[in-house]
């Protein structure tokens, strides 16, 4: 598969997923979901790039556990990145936490 879909097809599933928990959440308004997309842009083409590569070159326990830490960072930083810029969010790592496990599970099914 080339290598602009390996990234596309995760990012925009985990776009629509993460969108869906936003809404869910009560986030509705543009700018809100606007950002959100654009924390999920970079986190998650920064993820599927990184572990594209490492799955050419590691075995595959060590992309396991490169996946986990990435995982773990990303929910970091995006809930860092949700309570800097979107005020209105009284529980950005909880918001950042549901948002990455549906996708997280979402992707599990998904292949």
């Amino acid at each position: 598969m080339p290598l602009e879909l390996l990234i596309l097809i995760p990012w925009a599933e985990t776009l629509a997923v993460e969108t869906t928990v936003a809404l869910i959440w009560g986030l509705r308004k543009p700018s809100e979901l606007g950002i959100l997309a654009l924390i999920n842009t970079v986190t998650n083409v920064t993820l599927n790039l990184t572990l594209t590569v490492l799955r050419l070159y590691v075995p595959h326990k060590t992309v396991v556990a490169v996946m986990i830490a990435m995982e773990l960072l990303i929910f970091v930083t995006e809930g860092l990145l949700i309570r800097a810029l979107i005020r209105r969010c009284r529980h950005p790592f909880l918001l950042s936490l549901t948002m990455n496990l549906a996708s997280f599970l979402f992707g599990i099914l998904v292949n």
